[in-house]
């Protein structure tokens, strides 16, 4: 039995519209109705009803209709109004105990039937039922809208973040990159600080941080009109600067070398006398960056404290060439004779310490020499086998893990799924090897979430589907898109490493990986820390209520499973 006052409580902020043609139906109906509602509408037929539906200033939560009334029923009504609303709320009012009239009211949409005359108990049981019914759907918005809120509010938040270098305040190689992507006949100087590894070995790394703090504060008194000043990975800083004229670009760059080598970096007690050496690149686009470190690389063989202008038709090109040929025809002959391996890295639950997952990572096997991707990865790239190398990863590492418990990755690019292999490749494998979809995890990189194509993404949704898991790899390392990642649905966020190490030591890094943490909890993916390497940063990733940690604290990847 449904107490009053308890349903009082579910409808006492509710409105109804009520549609009844017979006056000694509506009389008392009414009089309950008015201990229930906080607002009521009344019509006398379906037209009326309709046109009162219409008209409302603040949306009606409940429809009450008898089911015949003059000029339009009940149920033309009801199929009007959810034409207009697919979501209304509808209870039918009848007389009538007709399996026709059940049927046509179950196909409209119709939540509940009331039947005349009147029981009051089943009466209140039906608008309970409604009345429960709303407040579930008002709660579900709110908790769309709240999300919404939180991924907007979190986006925001990471850009600004996400694109600020923590040491020195200035924007970093996100940004740039981004900003690459627009330019149109620009000019890029690249300056890299002169034995930098020097300066961190012999004074550490927080004097190291303070010299490029004091850098960067000098290079941004000499940013032209209408450009900006990038902080780079390690030691590196970059003006990307409107237009392409050579010789003003050289005579800035001549200003910057001879103003840096007689400026003199004060940090505490210690005054440093700094040289700088320059690349160069004009054209447009993201090109423009290889084109500024293939400039600096070549001026380093010639010396420091000077700078280059990047030019396609030198010797540089060739040589670049000559290498990826070289790298070709190793790759070639590492994958036909299989000494393309896995090594396995372990990834630890931090709540039990307990080895739940491993990380299968590329390695090629030269004459007793291990190489890693960071000197493979691009040339295969450039020469159109990295599918080769996923092919065989995939192979390889289903092998290694047929007729074990763990969860295992395998990292995939965006040139496989653009080869479109891998959904037929992947169901083979896992048959082949019985293995259950559901422990094998893809890990892709930000930018195949961000910039992929509907095709990759369809397919990352196909893999899905068959049960596979899916990481994000590397967050926060470019610009993110989360639309994207949210209709991605991923099951792990990988944070990028450069945040984790430099947990305990940076409030920033502290600050981005905790609004991670919180936006991965809103998509409910879970969160694996990388380049986890001593006890602090392990305390620091607990404390954040992180669930996997990876890293060499655990263990270096190894060619065998424990």
């Amino acid at each position: 039995m449904e107490n009053l006052n308890e349903i009082q409580a579910l409808t006492k902020n509710l409105s109804i519209l009520y549609v009844e043609d017979s006056e000694f139906v509506r009389i008392p109906t009414m009089h309950l109705l008015t201990q229930l509602f906080k607002e009521i509408h009344v019509a006398s037929d379906g037209h009326e009803g309709l046109e009162i539906y219409r008209n409302s200033k603040s949306p009606i939560d409940l429809v009450l209709t008898d089911i015949q009334t003059p000029r339009m029923t009940g149920l033309q009504m009801a199929r009007e109004i959810k034409q207009l609303n697919d979501q209304q709320h509808i209870l039918i009012f009848s007389g009538y105990n007709s399996p026709e009239n059940y049927a046509e009211a179950i196909e409209i949409g119709v939540e509940g039937f009331i039947l005349k005359p009147m029981e009051r108990e089943k009466f209140l049981k039906v608008i309970a039922k409604a009345a429960r019914a709303i407040k579930n759907q008002r709660f579900q918005e709110n908790y769309q809208l709240e999300i919404e809120k939180l991924l907007s509010e979190r986006t925001i938040e990471l850009d600004k973040l996400l694109g600020t270098d923590e040491i020195t305040g200035l924007p970093n190689k996100t940004r740039l990159y981004f900003e690459l992507g627009k330019c149109d006949h620009c000019s890029l100087v690249l300056v890299n600080i002169d034995n930098f590894d020097h300066i961190n070995s012999t004074y550490g790394f927080e004097i190291g941080d303070k010299v490029l703090y004091g850098v960067a504060r000098y290079l941004e008194k000499l940013i032209p009109e209408g450009s900006n000043l990038y902080r780079m990975p390690s030691d590196e800083m970059a003006y990307l600067i409107p237009g392409s004229d050579r010789q003003k670009i050289e005579e800035f760059a001549a200003q910057i070398l001879k103003g840096i080598s007689h400026h003199r970096i004060a940090v505490d007690d210690i005054e440093m006398h700094i040289t700088c050496t320059i690349g160069i690149a004009f054209g447009d686009g993201r090109q423009m960056l290889t084109d500024a470190h293939i400039a600096m690389k070549e001026i380093r063989e010639i010396g420091k404290n000077r700078y280059c202008v990047f030019d396609s038709s030198r010797s540089t090109l060739q040589s670049l060439q000559k290498n990826n040929i070289e790298w070709f025809r190793k790759i070639r002959k590492a994958l036909e004779n299989e000494l393309v391996v896995p090594f396995f890295q372990p990834i630890v639950n931090n709540q039990t310490g307990c080895i739940e997952k491993y990380e299968c990572l590329a390695r090629i096997i030269e004459n007793d020499r291990i190489i890693t991707p960071n000197y493979f990865i691009d040339p295969a790239r450039l020469v159109g086998m990295l599918p080769d190398i996923t092919r065989m990863m995939i192979s390889r590492s289903f092998a290694s893990f047929a007729g074990r418990r763990e969860e295992f990755s395998v990292n995939i690019t965006e040139y496989d799924l653009k080869d479109g292999y891998l959904i037929d490749f992947i169901r083979a494998q896992l048959e082949k090897h019985r293995i259950a979809p559901d422990r094998v995890v893809l890990e892709i990189l930000e930018n195949i979430s961000a910039q992929g194509s509907e095709d990759a993404l369809k397919q990352l949704t196909t893999l899905k589907e068959m049960g596979l898991k899916l990481a994000l790899d590397d967050f926060g390392s470019e610009k993110s898109n989360f639309h994207r990642l949210q209709e991605l649905n991923v099951d792990f966020i990988k944070i990028d490493g450069a945040f984790i190490k430099n947990l305990a030591r940076n409030d920033n890094c502290y600050k981005i990986t905790k609004t991670i943490k919180s936006m991965a909890e809103s998509l409910e993916a879970k969160v694996i820390a990388e380049f986890v390497c001593d006890e602090q940063v392990f305390s620091k990733v607990k404390e954040l209520g992180i669930e996997y940690s990876q890293g060499y604290y655990f263990g270096a990847p190894q060619e065998k499973i424990e």
